[in-house]
């Protein structure tokens, strides 16, 4: 046997302890939760508090929330109505790819093209080509820096990644008013 020198007792004291300190660790975070609620709650708003316990995010009533907006985002019908735009994209994406005689860098071209179909398809917005070309470099900018170390000095990869959020937040706030004048 693997634990000759273990007996069932010990295993099971351990297997207690394990689950007893587990239980402890849940209610003092839960109590934890609702005493930084309590504190950083605003006692001048007289809004009513909305339905529902103050628990953790992601769980209870705020994962029913997300449930409900990403089913209809992702529903059968929701995705049906996507596959003609999602078409569009990628047969336009094929006939740039046919007509260029040299070698494409698969991986950078199937990011382009994820890019532009988030952009088309999913936010709906119609920017032109020589646009969302620059943009998709500025996202690539962000998502380079996105992670890097966060001291905001010149030339660093904290400063680029958020000068690259500030040009695409402009970019995407000037195809908002666009579409909102149509």
């Amino acid at each position: 046997m693997l634990f000759e020198g273990l007996d069932l007792v010990s295993a099971l004291a351990t297997l207690a302890a394990c689950l007893v300190s587990v239980t402890l660790l849940l209610a003092v975070s839960q109590q934890l939760w609702q005493l930084r609620w309590a504190a950083t709650r605003d006692k001048s708003c007289k809004l009513p508090i909305p339905k529902g316990s103050m628990g953790f995010p992601l769980i209870g009533e705020t994962g029913h929330w997300l449930l409900q907006v990403f089913s209809k985002i992702f529903s059968h019908e929701a995705l049906e109505s996507y596959l003609p735009k999602i078409q569009l994209v990628i047969q336009d994406t094929l006939r740039a790819w046919s007509s260029h005689p040299e070698a494409i860098n698969v991986y950078q071209e199937a990011q382009k093209l994820t890019f532009r179909m988030a952009i088309r398809v999913l936010l709906g917005f119609s920017i032109p080509e020589e646009d969302l070309g620059h943009l998709f470099e500025v996202y690539q900018q962000f998502v380079d820096n996105v992670f890097s170390l966060p001291v905001d000095l010149p030339f660093s990869g904290y400063r680029r990644g958020i000068q690259a959020r500030q040009i695409l937040q402009k970019g995407l706030e000037k195809a908002i008013r666009e579409k909102l004048q149509c």
